[in-house]
């Protein structure tokens, strides 16, 4: 006996409960169910024998270098000391980012690399960060699981030993 019943989550999401008779017979109008973030529990004889989940966060992604660009963003207000301007600098197409300081310091001439940034893999590398908070962190924040993000500026012996990634 086919049987299809809508049951709501907890969390507010729908769960369908179907046969694998019922898949078979209608898998194109599954997928579109878990594709809008629907959930199937599959049961023969009665018991839940799979189910199919949405898969979390796949288009968090491709908005990497959107999020990149918006952390970067917030780190261009004040100088980095007086006579100095802080600049962005984004190579969107090889997914590069920095935020540099430039200018003078009296007499001398000042130039640096606050913060780089690559996307490589995809995977969110810094290369270097010189703020308080961390860019890792304010990434974690907006969603990038530590996953994705690796801490170049440390050693590749060392990383392990964050919660982050090591390559």
């Amino acid at each position: 006996m086919i049987i299809a019943i809508l049951e709501a989550f907890l969390n507010h999401h729908l769960m369908l409960t179907v046969t694998i008779d019922e898949i078979q017979k209608n898998f194109t109008s599954y997928l579109h169910q878990v594709a809008a973030g629907e959930s199937i529990i599959i049961i023969e004889a009665g018991k839940a024998i799979a189910e199919i989940k949405p898969v979390p966060n796949v288009m968090e992604k491709l908005d990497y270098p959107e999020l990149v660009q918006q952390v970067l963003a917030t780190h261009t207000d004040g100088h980095w000391s007086e006579g100095t301007e802080i600049e962005l600098i984004f190579d969107i197409q090889r997914n590069r980012y920095l935020v540099i300081h430039i200018g003078w310091e009296g007499e001398n001439r000042t130039y640096g690399t606050m913060i780089h940034v690559d996307i490589k893999d995809g995977k969110i590398w810094i290369q270097r960060d010189l703020t308080e908070e961390g860019v890792a962190n304010e990434l974690v924040e907006l969603g990038v699981p530590k996953s994705d993000i690796v801490l170049a500026f440390r050693a590749p012996h060392i990383r392990q030993f964050t919660d982050f990634a090591q390559d």
